[in-house]
């Protein structure tokens, strides 16, 4: 395992990751027909938690539910203990240690155990231990996230990690490894010969590494351990610890959207033998990472959705239709984009009515009785003697649309607001984020964005529940003034601009109720 100072001299990026959240590890558990606890009150372990900013961003939004971290740096875990007090937590508990030395009778059992950036950073009796964990603590009914560095994608990147570290033998300051790390790549990429394959692939992996933070490339590329597996590697792995594989963390979207037709026959033809499919899709698309969920291996999955799985979800959507009147009532087809520039299409009038009445609720979650109702109405359907078909047509079309990424599925109704009240309240967590003077803030509904503006980041610093429009106005006045603007400019322009930010700020998740 890396040693502790490495750490300590230079701790890790802080991440929040919504594919580890226990709602998530919930909806996909009971995706597949596994009655696991509700995210509402549950038991979480993260190995490996950094300085415990996803844990608190967990528990900050599930305070009946409880939290364990247990990290090698001692630097982490006080911020994380820090993080903790400053956001007035009580479930949470951060443990510094060595994972060999944790004893798993003591820790007592868990209904979710998360291991981020952790199982391919570490040598193999650790490794063993990180499984032995799972084993004993993980809940019978319980998920078991594991992230991993994947082949074949990661051939290339393990190739320009081993001429880094070959370049950098005997430096010891980490400064001087860095800059002289990303020289050397940068020197090879660009006398390599001109125009070849070869050439290509290392700009592309130059890219990565010129874009990833001094403490990612430390940490994960020049780490001394850095092993990626083969997905078929990692399944007889977690298999000798009566362990099998559940589903990925995150929608199969972006590996399989731009599969050929060809491709897409040939994978089919694999049946039910979902292990080969997902191997192959690693060979097809060279994927490199993986964000994997396990469960244990006597639990026997559901990999038929039935249509009435989708009435134990809350469902929202990020498509929208590209026609802005799109035709409804008819068997035309509609096109509808994601955000990503992905799409889909339906030609089935009542999905094409849920698919719009979706992207009119925005971030308002709905349950599927609900979005019925709409439909029926958006369609102008008087007798409802044989909408039953058209039910389960639009059940199973929004499933298979989760599945890949389009549409969101929870358990749990997030809770936030959808317009400003009249003492509007920012997340506390995105607050704290944006003292704590983090690049991007995690959204009450799970989603990471940057703020830049330094007005928005002002505003949302003082919303806090208990100042009216009045004195939002005020303060900001100050803010505008500090930066330049004239007093006697402001009045109305600055009353709209709080309101147009405040309406953005909803627009985005970042209200609460």
């Amino acid at each position: 395992m890396a040693n502790e100072s490495s750490y300590d001299q230079i701790p890790y990026p802080s991440f929040t990751f919504s594919q580890a959240h226990p709602d998530r590890l919930s909806t996909m558990a009971e995706f597949h027909g596994i009655n696991s606890a509700p995210a509402e009150s549950c038991r979480v372990l993260e190995l490996g938690c950094g300085d415990g900013t996803n844990l608190l961003w967990c528990a900050s939004t599930l305070p009946n539910s409880k939290f364990v971290g247990i990290d090698l740096s001692a630097v982490h875990i006080e911020k994380a203990v820090s993080g903790a007090s400053e956001l007035n937590l009580s479930n949470t508990s951060f443990h510094h240690g060595d994972l060999l030395d944790f004893d798993t009778k003591e820790l007592g059992q868990f209904d979710y155990i998360v291991a981020h950036g952790l199982f391919s950073w570490v040598p193999d009796i650790v490794r063993k231990k990180i499984l032995q964990i799972y084993a004993d603590c993980l809940s019978p009914h319980g998920v078991g996230y594991i992230s991993f560095n994947a082949y074949p994608g990661c051939h290339i990147r393990q190739m320009v990690g081993d001429m880094m570290k070959f370049h950098i033998r005997g430096i010891e300051n980490p400064v001087e490894k860095l800059s002289q790390s990303r020289a050397i790549i940068n020197f090879i990429t660009n006398t390599a010969e001109t125009g070849s394959v070869y050439q290509y692939i290392l700009k592309e992996e130059l890219d990565t590494i010129t874009s990833r933070s001094d403490s990612g490339v430390i940490h994960d590329d020049l780490s001394e351990f850095n092993d990626p597996f083969y997905f078929h590697e990692f399944v007889e792995q977690i298999s000798d610890y009566g362990f099998q594989y559940l589903c990925e963390a995150k929608s199969s979207s972006e590996h399989t959207a731009n599969l050929s037709a060809e491709a897409k026959v040939i994978l089919d033809q694999l049946g039910g033998d979902r292990l080969r499919r997902e191997q192959y899709i690693d060979f097809i698309t060279g994927r490199r990472f993986r964000w994997t969920l396990i469960c244990r291996e006597d639990i026997s999955l559901n990999q038929e959705q039935n249509p009435e799985l989708i009435n134990k979800f809350f469902i929202a959507s990020q498509l929208s239709p590209v026609s802005k009147n799109p035709d409804i009532r008819s068997a035309g087809v509609e096109k509808f984009i994601a955000k990503d520039g992905s799409s889909v299409e339906a030609r089935h009038p009542f999905t094409k009515a849920a698919l719009v009445q979706l992207n009119i609720n925005g971030n308002r979650e709905t349950n599927f009785q609900d979005l019925v109702e709409r439909c029926i109405e958006l369609c102008g359907i008087e007798d409802k003697s044989g909408i039953d078909t058209d039910i389960s047509k639009t059940a199973i079309y929004l499933l298979e649309m989760f599945k890949a990424g389009f549409v969101y599925l929870r358990r749990r109704k997030t809770e936030l607001a959808y317009k400003a009240g009249e003492f509007p309240e920012a997340s506390q967590f995105a607050r704290w984020q944006i003292e704590r003077g983090s690049e991007a803030i995690r959204t009450l509904s799970g989603v990471n964005i940057k703020v830049d503006d330094p007005y928005i980041v002002g505003l949302l610093r003082l919303l806090d529940g208990k100042k009216d429009r009045s004195q939002l106005a005020l303060e900001m006045s100050k803010l505008f003034i500090e930066n330049g603007a004239k007093p006697e400019r402001l009045g109305e322009n600055l009353t709209n601009s709080i309101e147009r930010i405040l309406s953005r700020l909803a627009e985005t998740g970042l209200l609460v109720k």
